[in-house]
Order: C-alpha cells, then sequence, then structure tokens
C-alpha cells in the first residue's frame, strides 16, 4: 500500500474538501484527485461522493479511515523503531489521559530517562477508548488512564487511588450549590454512576466538560465573573 494514498485519503476525509487537501499537502487539486482514484481502483469501492458542498465519505470510505489510520500508525511506529536517535538503542510508545499527564505522565517520562538513558520515548494523548485500542493495535506499550478495559493480552494494575475535591470559586458546601452554578464533569460511568446516587439535585446542569484537567481553571476564572461556578476535581 502506498502510503502517499493513505495520507491524500486522510486529508480529504478530515478536511472534506479536494482542494483543502490539496492545499495542506502542499500539491495540486488534480494530484489529489489521481491519489484518490487510484485508492479506489485498488480498493475496487467508491471513498468519497463529491458535490459543491465538498467530499463525503461513502459507507465503504467511512469503513476504510478507521484502517487507514491504523495502517498509518504502524507506519509511523516503523519509522520511529527502526530510525534511532544516535545515542538510543531501545524505543518505548507510552500514552496517558490529559488529566493524568501532569500528575504522573510527565513524573514516569523523567524517572525512565534517568534509569534508561539509551530508551528513546515517543508519548500519546488520549481517552481511554483510545489509548485501549492503541494498545491492542500494538502502538502503545503501556498507558495510564483511569478506567481501563480488560482485553485478551493486556494486563491490568492499579496504580493509585485518587479523591475527587469540591473546587468553587465561592465559599460553599455541596448543598448550596445549584444547577446554574454547577459544571458537571464526566470522570467516567462509575463516576455517573456515583453522581447520580449521592448528587442527584445536580443532574443535568446544562454545563459539562469531559476534558477534567481544564475544569478547575474554568471555574477559578469565574471568580472575577458575574456567575461564580464550582465543580468536582481530581484531588
Amino acid at each position: 500500500m502506498d502510503i502517499t494514498l493513505l495520507l491524500t485519503f486522510i486529508e480529504v476525509a478530515q478536511t472534506g474538501s479536494f482542494g483543502t487537501a490539496a492545499d495542506r499537502l502542499f500539491v495540486t487539486q488534480s494530484a489529489v484527485s489521481l491519489r484518490i482514484a487510484k485508492l479506489e481502483e485498488t480498493l475496487g469501492r467508491a471513498l468519497f461522493t463529491r458535490s459543491k458542498a465538498g467530499a463525503e465519505l461513502t459507507q465503504a470510505g467511512s469503513a476504510f479511515e478507521h484502517y487507514a489510520l491504523s495502517l498509518l500508525r504502524t507506519w509511523e511506529d516503523a519509522c520511529h523503531q527502526m530510525i534511532l536517535p544516535d545515542g538510543f538503542k531501545h524505543t518505548l510508545n507510552i500514552g496517558a489521559q490529559s488529566s493524568l499527564w501532569p500528575r504522573m505522565g510527565f513524573r514516569w517520562v523523567d524517572r525512565l530517562q534517568t534509569r534508561v538513558p539509551e530508551l528513546s520515548i515517543r508519548t500519546e494523548l488520549g481517552m481511554s477508548d483510545r489509548l485501549t485500542r492503541f494498545l491492542i493495535e500494538g502502538h502503545l506499550h503501556c498507558a495510564l488512564m483511569y478506567t481501563p478495559q480488560l482485553r485478551p493480552g493486556l494486563d491490568v494494575q492499579k496504580v493509585m487511588d485518587e479523591e475527587l475535591i469540591l473546587v468553587s470559586s465561592w465559599p460553599a458546601e455541596i448543598t448550596e450549590i445549584d444547577k446554574g452554578r454547577y459544571v458537571y464533569v464526566d470522570w467516567g460511568p462509575e463516576f455517573a454512576h456515583f453522581h447520580t446516587q449521592n448528587l442527584s439535585h445536580l443532574k443535568n446542569t446544562g454545563l459539562t466538560m469531559s476534558l477534567g484537567a481544564m475544569v478547575t481553571d474554568y471555574v477559578i476564572q469565574k471568580k472575577s465573573g458575574r456567575v461564580p461556578a464550582s465543580a468536582l476535581c481530581k484531588g
């Protein structure tokens, strides 16, 4: 498989435009069209439907997108493994959820570099489902996540416990907070169950954030605004 064809396919799929993809790849639009036509000929399926609005993935194109991303990732990993920087003998691909990089991930990298100076490290960022997929596909060797998914061939070990604390931009008890000033943070299905059982009065607040790392900053910034806010964050 020609990697150039895969890169072109991904660019068109992500931008929804042959012209925009051409600009990002620094080639002509005709070159993009020829590459997609060659890929479609190889696969025996139409991958895009073109219209005045742009390029939309067909059913076959949507199905192929996952495999194209996986193939590109495998190619990048192979290049990383084969072409190590001078002075390095081994490589390790690690990942972590956004909230875990500042708390544990960076220290993890520092310790690895101290103990194994000849180790070349590559890092990834993602939610647990994305990191788990990378582990299964072999793109990651290990990863830090809050809700690991048990899969054949994967070894899951508990690293630490974390507690949730109430972060508020004004002095308040949890019973004093109303929906209009509460940010719901999506810490996963276990937290959602706990929240429903213990904080039912704060359900459906109208503001939900899935990236816990940014919630504390958001609440702090609200201190100078008209409407204070509070949220449950990792302690």
